[in-house]
């Protein structure tokens, strides 16, 4: 399988509330990124990893993995900045308040377009 296709899968668990196997299917879509070369999807593994960790209360992880994302530079940083940013200003249960109710990471994503004026960022 491809590693967009685990990434999609740890989305659907997350929204299921299956936090152990979203981290999972999370973990071999990095694995998967690594090997087969598509490191332009490695962020948006990461960041997704951060969601999960953050759910579960493991905020040290969460910023762990919100660093990685940080580090590579592609159209996700924005959300990742985000997401650094409520971890850093907001109210813990409200953070995870507010990502739960992100159905998808594409609507985190338009939240985020949203806020910022970025239409043109999620089409």
């Amino acid at each position: 399988m491809s590693s967009l296709l685990h990434y999609y899968k740890a989305v659907l668990e997350r929204e299921r509330n299956d936090l152990v196997t979203a981290m999972e299917f999370a973990k071999v879509a990095q694995k998967e990124a690594m090997q087969s070369g598509t490191y332009h999807l490695l962020p948006l593994i990461y960041a997704e990893m951060a969601i999960i960790s953050i759910m579960s209360g493991r905020r040290k992880r969460a910023i762990n993995y919100i660093n990685k994302a940080r580090s590579n530079i592609n159209p996700y940083k924005e959300t990742v900045y985000y997401l650094y940013y409520l971890m850093e200003n907001v109210d813990f249960h409200q953070k995870m308040e507010e990502i739960s109710k992100a159905e998808t990471f594409k609507k985190l994503l338009a939240d985020l377009a949203e806020k910022r004026g970025i239409l043109g960022l999620i089409k």
